[in-house]
């Protein structure tokens, strides 16, 4: 999952991506998860890609990934921006 590797555009199989292409994607998806549009990402919207997506996917549910997320969050404000989305998963 995106979110908790680092560097997973190198573990990627099937068709290559770039680092480039990988940030971009990185960028699409914080963009769609800001549901609120204030260019950070607070739990609740974390938490329903977790609920809705990654759970149903065998992935993490949102009590254990709820500690992938605090450590993310590097400057302790409860939310996560882009640049520390971009320094966790790139």
């Amino acid at each position: 999952l995106i979110i908790l590797r680092k560097r997973p555009y190198e573990q990627m199989s099937g068709e290559a991506v770039t680092e480039a292409g990988f940030r971009e994607g990185v960028s699409h998806m914080f963009k769609a998860l800001d549901l609120d549009q204030n260019n950070t990402l607070d739990w609740n919207e974390c938490k329903y890609l977790v609920t809705q997506v990654m759970k149903q996917d065998g992935g993490y549910d949102s009590e254990s990934f709820k500690a992938k997320y605090d450590a993310m969050d590097k400057n302790d404000d409860g939310k996560i921006s882009k640049v520390e989305l971009m320094e966790a998963v790139v």
